[in-house]
């Protein structure tokens, strides 16, 4: 009983340990998560390091000169980079500390006695399946005749080769495709066996003791029937019977249909896989960026927005579920990936929580708009939402969901349609920005220190200049009759009275004209 009780201590003091579960998060970021930058620059290090190091085999067996001092050196930090490596592997395989305290706490819940030797047999296995895994097979064989006792074994530090496996994610695609297909591979594989071992032993049979026949052992026949059915003919075998010479065509295009099923299976299976390459893509540089965008909808508005972005140069990537549009978006070069934007694990891994900015909610339905901002506020509560929105009426479910901002975009036209009208000037100004034009543009022009503070925004030659003044942005809060918004720590007065007297420091919000802009701050300077 007092062992138990030691165990357990010591198991909430690792727990609750927070040196410990630093260095345990820390090793799991260099390993194992594949969303980490950690990780991508560690596989980048660990392919480099094991392409030098069979590079360096290869050349110390075949040119047989000793590599000296700085080459051993070389080989014994590349064995000690992966001895740690695979420790490092075997202690996160099945926490010890986690299990005890689960299993300690269920039986606990129903009031029976905890058995630590259950604890430990589940801690046993999870090692077990790591070390009998394929991937910590090959990591023990490219260590262990690095041993001067094992030297005889060196040809397995070959396998080192294999190691790439784990590092890149390309080449783990392309395996998984073989694991997934493995009931069909079986099926040809016995195919093949069936095949070979007839053909061999029918050319065995008909050539065998014939004069000038180059077939002398059962071993000939095999050698023959497999480089035969593989296409790859080197002539060193060829009947000379006429029956030889029948199975020998039997067995040619038995092999070309068994090279091209088996070409059609591997491509069929790679161009299923196409999909998720292009996500992980698209996922690894979502990782690299900092304070990105996630535009979910690649519709009329999120065209738009993706086009604005490009063109200033901002970070973001494109989440859109229909074939078509998906294709679009990845034929204009834009990181983009097919997906239901109200997937959690899908939101985490383009930075939702980790290095995501801010969400735009853009498709056409309000039921997923709402359902992605859900999904994102519940994953960050400090990502700025903002989500387009079809009915008026749904404006504050949105704003409950956790939007921070709501804009409905056949409602904001209307409005302005109805203001412009019968203002050519105005309307022209607002046409062309929303165009994409580049010499119209939204800018702020600050009041210098020597502004006077008699001015009133009537008096402001604001028309003069083709200009449309949408507001100030001031320290100034607004009485209440007025529009404003927070912008930070200061206030943004939509549509200012006439009367509204500007003073120095504050902003003048305008929209208009490259020239007309840069002609109204001359003016403001000399006054």
């Amino acid at each position: 009983m007092a062992t138990q009780h030691l165990l357990i201590r010591l198991a909430y003091a690792l727990d609750s340990n927070h040196t410990y579960q630093r260095a345990r998060r820390l090793l799991y970021d260099l390993l194992e998560n594949p969303d980490s930058t950690l990780r991508q620059g560690f596989d980048l290090f660990m392919m480099g390091l094991v392409i030098s190091s069979v590079g360096l085999l290869v050349y110390d067996s075949h040119e047989k000169v000793e590599l000296g001092y700085w080459g051993r050196l070389f080989e014994d930090f590349t064995i000690g980079v992966f001895i740690l490596e695979y420790l490092g592997r075997f202690w996160l395989a099945g926490s010890i500390h986690e299990t005890l305290i689960r299993d300690y706490e269920q039986a606990e819940d129903i009031g029976q006695p905890w058995k630590p030797s259950r604890s430990f047999r589940k801690i046993l296995r999870a090692k077990w399946r790591y070390v009998t895994s394929p991937l910590a097979i090959i990591d023990l064989l490219a260590i262990v005749p690095a041993w001067r006792p094992l030297r005889f074994l060196r040809i397995f530090l070959l396998l080192r080769v294999f190691k790439l496996f784990r590092y890149a994610r390309s080449i783990n695609q392309f395996a998984r495709v073989f694991v997934e297909k493995r009931i069909e591979f079986y099926t040809l594989g016995v195919f093949l066996a069936f095949v070979i071992f007839a053909a061999g032993s029918g050319i065995y049979y008909f050539e065998v003791n014939v004069p000038h026949s180059q077939i002398k052992t059962f071993f000939d026949s095999f050698y023959w029937a497999i480089i035969t059915i593989s296409t790859v003919g080197y002539g060193d075998i060829t009947p000379v019977t006429t029956e030889g010479r029948v199975i020998s065509i039997l067995l040619i295009l038995a092999g070309i249909g068994t090279i091209s099923f088996f070409t059609s299976l591997v491509v069929s299976s790679l161009s299923e896989r196409v999909q998720e390459v292009r996500q992980n893509r698209v996922f690894a540089e979502a990782s690299r960026m900092e304070g990105h965008s996630i535009i979910c909808g690649f519709g009329r508005v999120g065209q738009v927005v993706c086009e604005n972005l490009s063109r200033e140069g901002e970070a973001f990537v494109v989440v859109e579920p229909d074939e078509q549009a998906f294709q679009q978006a990845h034929a204009l070069g834009y990181p983009v990936v097919q997906g239901d934007a109200t997937s959690d694990t899908l939101l985490k891994h383009l930075g939702v929580g980790r290095n995501a900015a801010r969400i735009l909610c853009l498709t056409e339905d309000d039921v997923s708009n709402l359902y992605i901002t859900l999904s994102a506020r519940q994953l960050c509560s400090e990502i700025q939402i903002i989500s387009r929105v079809k009915h008026h009426r749904n404006q504050n479910k949105f704003r409950r969901a956790g939007a921070d901002f709501t804009v409905m975009p056949y409602q904001l036209v209307a409005r302005m349609a109805a203001e412009f009208a019968g203002k050519p000037v105005a309307f022209d100004a607002v046409n062309r920005m929303l165009s994409g034009s580049d010499l119209v543009q939204v800018d702020i022009v600050l009041l210098p220190q020597s502004w006077p503070g008699s001015w009133m925004v009537g008096q402001l030659p604001v028309q003069e200049n083709r200009l449309i003044l949408l507001g100030v942005l001031t320290d100034r809060p607004a009485r209440e009759e007025k529009s404003s918004y927070r912008v930070g720590k200061r206030y943004f007065h939509f549509n200012p009275d006439h009367n509204y007297k500007p003073v120095a420091g504050e902003g003048l919000v305008l929209v208009g004209h490259l020239f007309s802009l840069q002609h109204f701050r001359e003016w403001v300077e000399e006054q």
